[in-house]
């Protein structure tokens, strides 16, 4: 069995359910980051549950940082061929945590506020449309 305890609250919370932790390791889910979190662990079998083992100092969840950048892993479509007086889209794939931001230039212009182009973004793809 493996119980959890927020710092500073006395009870501690049951997170895994009979015979559900079968080896030496479990991934807790649901934590909050920069929480400290106490963790003990018992053994029980059909003689009944064992003396839990509780952890001496806290731990906190951590967020994983990543660099932002865009994508390599994902092909970019390097020529096109586009009809006269149609939209082009360029869409680049983005990657990194937290979820990076994109802004577009044109030569040392930065072009995110003029009105002639278009852009939608998502956590993963920046678009310019024009």
């Amino acid at each position: 069995m493996v119980e959890k305890q927020v710092e500073g609250v006395e009870e501690w919370a049951l997170i895994t359910s009979k015979g559900e932790v079968k080896t030496t390791e479990y991934t807790v889910h649901g934590l909050k980051p920069d929480v400290n979190y106490f963790f003990r662990v018992s053994a029980v079998n059909c003689a009944g549950r064992g003396e839990p083992l509780e952890m001496t100092e806290p731990v906190q969840a951590k967020d994983i940082l990543e660099e932002a950048q865009v994508d390599p892993d994902i092909a970019m479509r390097t020529h096109y061929i586009i009809k006269a007086g149609k939209d082009v889209e360029l869409s680049v794939p983005l990657k990194g945590r937290p979820a990076p931001t994109a802004s577009w230039s044109k030569g040392e212009e930065c072009i995110n506020n003029d009105p002639k182009y278009e852009f939608h973004h998502s956590d993963t793809t920046s678009v310019l449309v024009m």
